[in-house]
């Protein structure tokens, strides 16, 4: 093989690649293996001899190429076979674009809002997202959401360190529910429960929630920080739709527990005995979820239980 041979080599490579086009990068675990799958083939092929000293280099480029464009096609077609969520509620006017469904969100989709709407995703096992009126974001898998403008809200029951992107910060859970707003150049998060970690170019912040009251971090346009405390049934939390409840042969248990929780309240059974009794009542849930005065006066009303609201907690007892 001669200098013409090798420059004409490289143009193939470059070719090949150009026609691939971009894409996005790969996960580090498949970066190791195709290292380490590329130095094994490599290993495996004979000692050069003097008359062919050139010809296993020319086959071991193409095998690493070959190799390493088939373990991308099938990252990426494993990524799109994966369902990331579902839409469970809309409300109003929604553009829901991607490779799946409804049903079968695949990554990558981008949910869009318009004015007087709202949509409810369900992501994995344990997270819920609310997205508000006039919003848009993308979904690019169960760990991983790009705000691109408007609100979001998450609920997630087991911190996996589900990540929204935005270009003014990213916001971690750990744990938690929160509101992230994006408005031009100003960045809002707000947390319900739990904490979240906050990052954006002047630094890295924690904001925590405990006993009813989390806190409002405020990025202004030049980056500067500012936080206030904020109420878990704040005003700020009612455009958040309900979502995911499906109470069919539930209990009284049941819904209390979900209704808190959407609510933003805790729920606190003055007996052992109330909640176990709770657990065995059956209960047929009203359309609409009333805040947390009209839920305790629902359950006084239409059950055999007594509920009164304490700040942020729900106490729940036998009527005497």
């Amino acid at each position: 093989m001669n200098e013409l041979d090798d420059k004409q080599m490289d143009e193939d490579v470059r070719r090949l690649l150009e026609l691939a086009g971009p894409r996005q990068e790969p996960p580090e675990l498949l970066r190791a293996r195709v290292h380490a799958a590329s130095l094994q083939a490599w290993e495996e092929l004979p000692e050069p001899s003097r008359k062919a000293r050139f010809v296993p280099i020319a086959l071991a480029a193409t095998v690493l190429v070959s190799m390493v464009a088939a373990l991308l096609l099938m990252v990426g077609q494993d990524e799109a076979a994966v369902p990331v969520g579902r839409v469970v509620h809309v409300q109003g006017r929604v553009d829901v674009r991607g490779d799946g469904s409804q049903e079968a969100l695949a990554a990558g989709t981008l949910l869009t809002t318009q004015d007087g709407s709202s949509l409810a995703v369900t992501m994995g096992a344990s997270t819920s997202l609310r997205l508000s009126a006039s919003s848009s974001a993308t979904i690019q898998g169960v760990d991983e959401v790009w705000l691109h403008q408007g609100r979001i809200y998450l609920d997630v029951a087991d911190g996996v360190g589900l990540r929204i992107v935005t270009p003014r910060g990213t916001v971690t859970d750990i744990g938690t529910q929160f509101e992230v707003a994006l408005g031009g150049e100003k960045l809002e998060v707000a947390v319900r429960e739990g904490g979240v970690q906050v990052e954006f170019d002047n630094g890295s912040v924690q904001a925590r929630a405990n006993e009813g009251w989390g806190e409002l971090l405020r990025i202004d346009a030049a980056q500067q920080l500012h936080r206030q405390p904020l109420s878990a049934t704040d005003a700020r939390w009612q455009w958040v739709v309900p979502a995911g409840g499906s109470f069919t042969g539930a209990t009284v248990h049941d819904y209390l527990a979900w209704a808190a929780r959407e609510s933003g309240i805790e729920l606190d059974y003055r007996r052992d005995i109330v909640r176990v009794r709770a657990q065995n009542s059956a209960f047929t849930a009203p359309e609409a979820l009333p805040r947390p005065a009209g839920l305790a006066a629902l359950i006084s009303d239409v059950t055999d239980f007594r509920a009164e609201l304490d700040g942020h907690r729900l106490l729940v007892d036998f009527k005497r």
